[in-house]
């Protein structure tokens, strides 16, 4: 989600919990965090990896193509994400999308198969990687740490002040 939406999102938040009496800083966001809970960390893992076989081969093509605007059935066997980017952006249409992900992850110049092509896609299309899977408890620890790195994050971005423009890594890391 865009960073203005979520500003936005949060506004109206604060607003509605100030009106129940709430203080919002005592409310948190989990924003784009994608969650398996289950009884047990096992169950829970399983469940998460249902994700790598949620979708066939050609649903994610057929995704892909919807949300690239690039027909994605006529990849041929072997390729590299670099290329197929150049190729997309040629046609107009969007090189920055998925392809531009799995060209940075992969490697723009790396030869892949379709196959490993559509299986990369599937993990960063479901958010995989991304789904924290475990007990309540597991999952609140996560979240805990996760929130504390952040807290260190942004306490060392604002150590000094720095220009929008900025294009450091560092910045880039802080916002």
């Amino acid at each position: 989600m865009p960073r203005p939406q979520q500003v936005k999102q949060r506004a109206a938040l604060d607003a509605a919990l100030v009106e129940f009496s709430r203080k919002p800083d005592d409310v948190g966001v989990l924003w784009q965090t994608p969650i398996a809970v289950r009884e047990t960390a096992q169950e829970a893992h399983a469940y998460r990896e249902i994700l790598r076989t949620s979708v066939t081969p050609e649903g994610v093509a057929l995704f892909l193509s919807y949300s690239e605007g690039y027909d994605f059935s006529t990849l041929p066997t072997r390729f590299a994400p670099g290329e197929l980017r150049a190729e997309i952006a040629a046609t107009n249409a969007t090189p920055n999308g998925l392809v531009h992900k799995l060209a940075t992850k992969l490697g723009a110049d790396t030869e892949v198969t379709r196959e490993e092509f559509f299986e990369q896609a599937l993990l960063i299309a479901t958010q995989y990687e991304l789904t924290v899977a475990g007990t309540p408890a597991q999952v609140l620890d996560h979240l805990k740490e996760r929130s504390r790195r952040r807290t260190v994050a942004a306490a060392s971005c604002s150590a000094r002040p720095l220009q929008r423009w900025q294009k450091s890594a560092r910045w880039l890391n802080c916002w």
